[in-house]
């Protein structure tokens, strides 16, 4: 599995730029989406597309740390995990040395191999709309290379 963390700090558009991401998948890349689920009943959302026989799993609820282990380990079968990670939390997703050691002990495999895709606060609505589009290029781009 290969990891894409989408790391910003609170209110940044990690959200936005997953639903974004979501969308583009599905049509740039003719995937067909076998679940979606909002998460809390807020925008945040977790999905798995098929692609190119391939599963890509999004994960965009990035603010609870918790959350985020359990969405690595719900995915271990996927080809590629995109995980929102927020910035604020102070021992990233990659350092926590229990998540290597239980994804070791659970997997039989190496922690997966994972790009860090960063994203800034924005002040106006125009800088995160352009944020936003040049993350989703991003992990567009790390997508096709996996």
């Amino acid at each position: 599995m290969k990891l894409i963390l989408l790391q910003g700090p609170s209110h940044c558009g990690k959200t936005e730029t997953f639903i974004k991401l979501r969308e583009k998948i599905i049509s740039d890349f003719t995937g067909t989406e076998l679940h979606f689920e909002r998460i809390n009943n807020s925008r945040d959302f977790q999905s798995v597309i098929k692609c190119n026989n391939k599963q890509i799993a999004l994960f965009s609820m990035g603010d609870l740390k918790g959350e985020c282990i359990k969405a690595i380990f719900k995915y271990l079968g996927v080809d590629v995990l995109v995980l929102a990670e927020n910035a604020g939390f102070k021992i990233s997703l990659l350092e926590e040395v229990p998540l290597k050691l239980s994804y070791t002990e659970i997997s039989g495999e190496e922690p997966p191999a994972h790009v860090i895709v960063k994203m800034l606060k924005k002040t106006t609505q125009e800088e995160m709309a352009k944020e936003e589009d040049a993350k989703v290029a991003e992990i567009l781009t790390e997508l096709r290379q996996s």
